[in-house]
């Protein structure tokens, strides 16, 4: 059995430091794809940082009080679990790496957005981005609970 190296880890993973988060895993290119200032941006970055923080904390390798590195609002963040959450209820296995991987580049920048168009309608994605954008986080919300 192979033993963790932490200076250096496995092809195809990122030591993401508790503290940063996944800020500065964000590539260039999806930054550029969404736009810096993009709602959808920072709520991509809170939702992976909360996630990870929360599976950290489960295993006891962060103390249960640990709080996440968070840019955005609890409903930003929230909306987009909410996509997640659709896009899951629709069959697709673990939405959350899709959006990481997407996110740091391991797949493209518009792969999530692309993946969560052909399962949920580009239709309905467009306009919860677009609503996301407006910061209308209950719009954003009722869109998806009528799928």
């Amino acid at each position: 059995m192979a033993v963790s190296d932490k200076q250096n880890p496995p092809a195809g993973t990122i030591q993401v430091d508790p503290e940063e988060g996944f800020g500065p895993h964000v590539t260039e290119r999806f930054l550029d794809f969404y736009g810096e200032g993009s709602v959808f941006v920072t709520a991509t970055v809170d939702c992976l940082n909360h996630r990870f923080a929360s599976v950290l904390m489960k295993s006891g390798g962060l103390p249960a009080d640990h709080v996440a590195l968070q840019y955005g609002t609890p409903e930003m963040r929230g909306s987009l679990e909410s996509l997640l959450k659709a896009l899951a209820m629709q069959g697709l296995s673990k939405p959350p790496v899709l959006l990481m991987r997407s996110a740091t580049g391991y797949e493209e920048p518009q792969q999530f957005i692309s993946t969560a168009s052909s399962i949920l309608g580009a239709e309905l994605v467009t306009n919860w981005m677009h609503l996301l954008e407006q910061e209308d986080y209950a719009g954003a919300d009722a869109l998806l609970s009528i799928h």
